[in-house]
C-alpha cells in the first residue's frame, strides 16, 4: 500500500543545502522564557505552525529576528509573576538553533 492510497501526506524536505532550525531547542526556549508560542508566532510575523514546526518550513530570513526577539522578549509572560525558570538568561544564539 503506498502512501498516497492510504490517505498519509508526504511531506517535501527542504533541501539538504538550506539550513533548518531545531524546533524542539526554540520551543524549549520559549517554554524556559515563558513566552507563548501564539504571540511569539505573532512578533515573528509567522503562524503558530510554522514557529512549532507543524506545518511549513521556519523562514531562514526570519531567524535574525527570532534571536532577537527570544534574547529581547518584551512582551508579556505566561505563568505567575516572578516565577522564572532556570537557565532562562542564557543568550540564543544560530549555533544553538540550527541543525
Amino acid at each position: 500500500m503506498s502512501a498516497a492510497t492510504a490517505g498519509l501526506k508526504v511531506r517535501k524536505n527542504r533541501p539538504k543545502d538550506i539550513p533548518s532550525i531545531k524546533y524542539y531547542v526554540l520551543r524549549e526556549m520559549l517554554e524556559r522564557r515563558r513566552i507563548s508560542v501564539n504571540r511569539f508566532a505573532e512578533a515573528l510575523g509567522e503562524t503558530v505552525n510554522i514557529v512549532k514546526g507543524t506545518k511549513g518550513d521556519f523562514p531562514m530570513d526570519k531567524l535574525d529576528l527570532c534571536i532577537e526577539l527570544l534574547n529581547n522578549w518584551s512582551g508579556p509572560r505566561t505563568g505567575q509573576v516572578g516565577l522564572i525558570k532556570p537557565g532562562t538568561s542564557e543568550t540564543v544564539t544560530k549555533e544553538m538553533l540550527l541543525a
